[in-house]
C-alpha cells in the first residue's frame, strides 16, 4: 500500500505543525517540528514524489518516532497533534 506524498506533506505542515525547509538545490524538502525551541522530530521527503512505498513510510515513521501504521493514522486523521506529541515526548 502506498501513501500519497501530498497527503503526508499536508498533514505534517497543517495538522502537526512541522515547518518545511527547502534544501536549496537538493531534491528533498526537510520537515522539522520544534516546540519552544526544542527539536522534537524531523524527516525529509523527495520533492518530486507522488506516492511513498511502505518501506519508505517505515523509515519516515522511525524518523518521526512512530510506527509505519501510526504514520498512516496521522495522515488519515486517526492521530491528532496532542496524541502524536504524547507518543514522542
Amino acid at each position: 500500500m502506498a501513501l500519497a506524498a501530498r497527503a503526508l506533506r499536508l498533514a505534517l505542515t497543517g495538522k502537526f505543525g512541522f515547518t518545511c525547509e527547502g534544501s536549496g538545490r537538493g531534491p528533498h524538502d526537510k520537515y522539522k517540528l520544534e516546540i519552544d525551541g526544542v527539536w522534537v522530530a524531523h524527516t525529509q521527503l523527495y520533492r518530486g514524489a507522488r506516492d511513498i512505498d511502505d518501506s519508505l513510510v517505515s523509515a519516515i515513521g522511525r524518523q518521526l518516532g512512530v510506527t509505519r501504521k501510526q504514520v498512516y493514522d496521522m495522515v488519515e486523521c486517526r492521530i491528532d497533534r496532542p496524541s502524536y506529541l504524547n507518543l514522542v515526548l
